[in-house]
């Protein structure tokens, strides 16, 4: 049986990001925050405002650094 990708994700950090901050990461490009993210944790789950899975991001600093892109 198939599980949906959200409910496989439910242990990892979740970040909501504007529009334009999804088409970036869409493009495979870091996108940077206005607080440091390195306490968060080494990996999260980015989402758009229209709850679509994006991304999932390694922190480095205040940057989000694509890993790997769902076209969902």
């Amino acid at each position: 049986a198939l599980i949906p990708i959200n409910r496989v994700l439910d242990d990892i950090l979740v970040l909501y990001i504007t529009e334009e901050e999804a088409e970036k990461l869409r493009f495979g490009q870091r996108i940077e925050l206005k607080e440091n993210i390195d306490s968060l944790g080494d990996v999260a789950a980015v989402i758009a405002k229209d709850k679509k899975l994006i991304a999932i991001c390694k922190s480095l600093g205040s940057y989000l650094i694509p890993k790997r892109v769902f076209n969902l």
